[in-house]
């Protein structure tokens, strides 16, 4: 995608701005929380990131969601029935970093991908 098909300022919304980065062959886009807040909850829908020119007869785009976190950046907001009050704080805390080392190498892969193709040979005309 070349730099002057996508967006060169970031959007702002209420909760997200959105930074592009990267390079014509590796585009990306940086989706980071404001106001310093923790979680990044925001609907983006019609907000366009680029154009892509489809200058052959096929084309595969990806779109990957990652997000870069160790232990340190993870927090429990809600659990339910992995302890009660009766539950000491030395065995809470166990069972949190158990969790999170279970959890943080597959959050380091990505959370969500979605692939898309096009092969114009493929297309039925008439």
């Amino acid at each position: 995608m070349p730099l002057s098909r996508r967006i060169n300022k970031q959007i702002n919304t209420q909760n997200c701005q959105v930074i592009a980065t990267g390079d014509e062959n590796n585009p990306t886009w940086i989706f980071a929380t404001t106001n310093n807040q923790s979680i990044l909850k925001e609907s983006i829908s019609n907000k366009e990131l680029g154009i892509i020119n489809l200058l052959g007869n096929s084309c595969v785009v990806e779109g990957i969601l990652k997000c870069n976190i160790d232990g340190n950046d993870l927090k429990i907001i809600a659990q339910n029935g992995v302890w009660n009050n009766r539950t000491s704080k030395s065995k809470r805390e166990t069972k949190i970093r158990v969790f999170f080392k279970y959890i943080e190498p597959k959050l380091k892969d990505y959370l969500s991908k979605v692939v898309w193709e096009y092969d114009s040979t493929r297309i039925s005309r008439g």
